[in-house]
Parts: structure tokens; sequence; C-alpha cells
């Protein structure tokens, strides 16, 4: 029987990287990695949050990898 194992990786942007390019290098990053894993999910900034928000957004860019895995029991 095969179940899966889920690891999430959360990597944030260099501070001189535009979003552009931020977004341009995890997509390199998931493109690298997609043929070793099950299923991969990516979740990225794209854009730099408003300047004035009711919600408080961090400052950074960050992207959030969600990789399954098959595992053997």
């Amino acid at each position: 029987m095969t179940s899966m194992n889920k690891l999430i990786y959360l990597i944030h942007g260099l501070e001189n990287e535009t979003y552009e390019q931020f977004t341009t290098r995890m997509m390199g990053l998931a493109d690298s990695i997609v043929n070793q894993v099950e299923v991969i999910k990516l979740t990225l900034t794209k854009t730099a949050p408003p300047l004035v928000s009711i919600i408080p957004f961090k400052k950074i860019k960050v992207a959030a990898f969600s990789v399954y895995k098959n595992k053997r029991n």
C-alpha cells in the first residue's frame, strides 16, 4: 500500500530581487523538481502589497511549495 508524505517549503525572496525576478526564479525551481515528486503546488507573491491596507501584509516576497511524495508502508 502506498500513501503520500506532504512537505511544505517556504522561501523568501532576495532583498535586491524584483517580484518578476522572484517569480521567474521560483518557477524555475518548480520546473527543476517537478519530475522528482508526485504533486507540487506553488503559491507565491507576484506583486508588492498595497501601500495602505486594512490587512497588515508583510513587505517581503515569499513562495510556499507544497510537495507530495509517495511513501511505502
